[in-house]
C-alpha cells in the first residue's frame, strides 16, 4: 500500500495517498486509480476497505467475512474501524493516536491490497490466484517449484527516466532452499538472478564470481533486519535470568563473525540497526566473557538449576555451520545442548508454536519502530511475541502516540 523512500524511514504512496490528521487517531486514505488487467487490478476503495477488514480490523465482527487473517491481527489490532467516505476516500479510525500508522501500511514490503474477487473467492484460489496492483500480472504458481508473472502494461508508475515500470516483460521466481545450491545454479547459467541474505555467500563464492567478471554483485544494508540467538522465556530454562547472562557471556561475536561470515556483517548490539530510529551507539547488552559464563552456568548446577537446551537452526548450510559454532561455544561455558535442524517453514511453525529453547532468527526490519511493537508486546498473551517475554518496561517503551520527532533510542525498551 506504501513504500519507503530512499532516504530514512518516512513512507510515500504507492497506490493510496495517505493523511493522518493532527490527532493521529484518523487516516485517510485517498484511491490514485489505476488500470485493471490480467491479474492486477485498481485498487478501488471497497477492495480496500475490504482488505483492511481482511487484515483483522474490528470492523464485521474483527475480520473480513471471507478471510482468517493471522499475522496482521495482530498488525492491525488497534484500527477501530473502515468507512468508505465517498469513491475517493477511505477514513480508518484507529483505538489510540498511531502516527506511524502509514509505516504500517508499508509492513516492510509485506502489505498490499488484493482486488475484492480474490478477497471473496474460496481458500485455495485465494491463496494461489493473486490479483493486486503491482507492476507484474499473475501467470502461474507451482509450490515449490516456480512462480511465473508477466509484465503488466498498465502499471501506473514511472521509472526515473520517464518510461513506464516495469522494464522486464516476465520473471519466473524459482525457491531454492540451499543457499549452495542457489550459488550453484546461478553461476551454471540456470539462473539470471539471485537474492541472499547469507553473508558467507556475499563474501566467498558470490564476491569470487564478482572478481572474476562473471556476475555484477549488489549488496545493500539499508533497512537490514538484525539476526540473533532467541531464547523462550516461556521455557524454565530461560526464566532465570543468570542463564540467559550465562548464554550471552558465552558467544563470542567477533569469533562467530570471522568464522562463519569473515567480517562481513555489522556486528549488531540491540533490536535496530545503524540508521534506523531507535538504534543506539551503545546498549550495555553483555558481551562475551567465557569465564563469567563457566562461573555461572557452574553456580546454576550447584544450586540444581536445568542447564541442558534445545538449538533449532534452519537446514540452510551456513546456518548449520553458524549454529555448530554455537553450540560448541556454549558447551564450552559448560552447558549441554541438542542440536535441532529443521526447514525453515518448519522452524517458524515450530517458534509460532514454543516448541522450543533456543534459536537461530531473524527480525526487526529497519523502518519504523514502531512496526516492531507486534513482536514485542505483552508476551503472556500476544503469540506472535516469539521470545514470550512480558516486560512492563518494555510495553511502555512503544507507546503508538509518539510524535514524527522521535528520539533515537526511545523504543529501544530494555531488551
Amino acid at each position: 500500500m506504501t513504500r519507503t523512500r530512499p532516504r530514512g524511514t518516512h513512507l510515500r504512496v504507492a497506490v493510496l495517498a495517505v493523511a493522518v490528521v493532527a490527532s493521529g487517531t484518523s487516516c485517510a486514505l485517498a484511491d490514485k486509480g489505476g488500470d485493471s488487467a490480467s491479474g492486477t487490478v485498481s485498487a478501488g476503495l471497497d477492495a480496500v476497505e475490504s482488505g483492511l477488514d481482511g487484515s483483522g480490523t474490528p470492523q464485521r465482527g474483527g475480520q473480513y467475512k471471507a478471510r482468517s487473517p493471522l499475522l496482521f491481527t495482530f498488525v492491525f489490532g488497534d484500527v477501530d474501524a473502515v468507512t468508505v467516505v465517498n469513491e475517493l476516500t477511505v477514513q480508518v479510525t484507529t483505538k489510540v493516536p498511531w502516527v506511524a500508522f502509514p509505516a504500517a501500511l508499508y509492513g516492510s514490503g509485506r502489505i498490499g491490497i488484493m482486488a475484492q474477487r480474490q478477497l471473496d473467492a474460496d481458500d485455495d484460489a485465494c491463496a494461489t490466484q493473486p490479483i493486486g496492483t503491482g507492476p507484474f500480472s499473475f501467470v502461474s504458481w507451482t509450490p515449490d517449484v516456480a512462480l511465473r508473472v508477466k509484465r503488466n502494461p498498465r502499471y501506473w508508475q514511472e521509472a526515473p527516466d520517464g518510461k513506464p515500470y516495469p522494464y522486464l516483460n516476465a520473471i519466473e521466481f524459482r525457491p531454492m532452499a540451499n543457499s549452495d545450491a542457489r550459488v550453484a545454479a546461478l553461476q551454471e547459467g540456470e539462473l539470471n538472478m539471485l537474492h541472499t541474505s547469507t553473508a558467507a555467500d556475499a563474501t566467498d563464492n558470490l564476491a569470487k564470481l564478482r572478481d572474476a567478471g562473471a556476475i555484477n554483485m549488489l549488496v545493500s544494508s539499508d533497512h537490514t533486519e538484525t539476526a540473533y540467538l532467541m531464547m523462550n522465556t516461556s521455557k524454565k530454562i530461560f526464566t532465570d535470568r543468570q542463564t540467559r547472562l550465562a548464554v550471552a557471556h558465552a558467544i563470542d561475536r567477533e569469533k562467530l563473525n570471522q568464522v562463519v561470515n569473515k567480517g562481513f556483517p555489522t556486528l549488531a548490539n540491540g533490536p535496530f540497526a545503524r540508521g534506523v530510529t531507535g538504534y543506539l551507539e551503545k546498549t550495555d547488552a553483555p558481551g562475551y566473557d567465557l569465564g563469567a559464563a563457566k562461573k555461572a552456568v557452574a553456580a546454576l548446577k550447584a544450586k540444581g538449576a536445568d542447564t541442558k537446551m534445545r538449538l533449532l537452526t534452519s537446514s540452510g548450510p551456513a546456518a548449520i555451520r553458524q549454529a555448530q559454532l554455537e553450540k560448541a561455544m556454549l558447551e564450552a561455558a559448560g552447558f549441554t545442548v541438542t542440536f535441532e535442524v529443521e526447514e525453515e517453514a518448519n522452524l517458524i511453525s515450530r517458534v509460532i508454536g514454543g516448541d522450543y529453547d533456543l534459536a537461530g532468527f531473524r527480525n526487526q526490519p529497519g523502518e519504523d519502530p514502531d512496526m516492531n511493537r507486534v513482536w514485542w508486546y505483552d508476551g503472556s498473551t500476544n503469540p506472535v511475541n516469539f521470545g514470550r517475554f512480558d516486560d512492563p518496561i518494555i510495553d511502555r517503551a512503544g507507546p503508538r502516540h509518539r510524535p514524527p520527532n522521535r528520539r533515537q533510542g526511545q523504543a529501544a525498551g530494555r531488551l
